[in-house]
């Protein structure tokens, strides 16, 4: 169903997945102080929800920390540029299902965002973000990496936001 999406859940070391409504992350247009606070690690959806939470509150090294070192912009300061005229970002994301190898856990998650411009005009991108973590029952001693986005790549939609989740992501190049 292309309104319904996938949540996937860790659970005693087991990956489930659980229905979920497709869920838009909004924050009012008010004062970027009264935007809740959100740094969850718990799913790659998580992540990518707190990544933009950060990015809607003007916290720009809190959102380029959920970036794997390896793979963070190189330039922070540019990559802090693009976002000059970004007011506000709404996102929606789909269901992913870990693809695991060798110690490590990969995740392919289809999104959307929708981002409103300070001159007042929105556009919409889809597309996939990677994320990984090692198996947290491989790690035995610090330190601990968190699920971590690698790389990203959205593309201009001519969709409505819900609509401009594809349905599923291959590998991100």
């Amino acid at each position: 169903m292309a309104g319904r999406r996938s949540l996937i859940a860790l659970t005693a070391g087991l990956f489930a997945v659980a229905p979920l409504s497709t869920l838009a992350l909004e924050f009012p247009d008010a004062d970027r102080q009264l935007i809740p606070y959100i740094d969850n690690r718990s799913t790659p959806q998580d992540v990518l929800t707190s990544f933009y939470n950060a990015i809607n509150t003007g916290q720009f090294p809190r959102a380029y920390g959920y970036y794997a070192s390896d793979y963070a912009p190189k330039d922070f300061d540019a990559w802090v540029k693009g976002y000059t005229s970004t007011v506000r970002v709404r996102l929606v994301t789909g269901s992913a299902l870990p693809s695991p190898g060798a110690g490590q856990i990969y995740w392919s998650v289809p999104l959307a965002i929708e981002a409103t411009l300070s001159d007042g005009s929105k556009r919409v991108y889809g597309g996939c973000y990677q994320l990984h973590m090692a198996n947290p029952g491989m790690i035995t001693a610090p330190p601990y990496s968190p699920i971590a986005m690698q790389k990203g790549k959205l593309e201009p939609s001519d969709k409505p936001l819900e609509q401009a989740v594809p349905e599923k992501c291959g590998p991100v190049l």
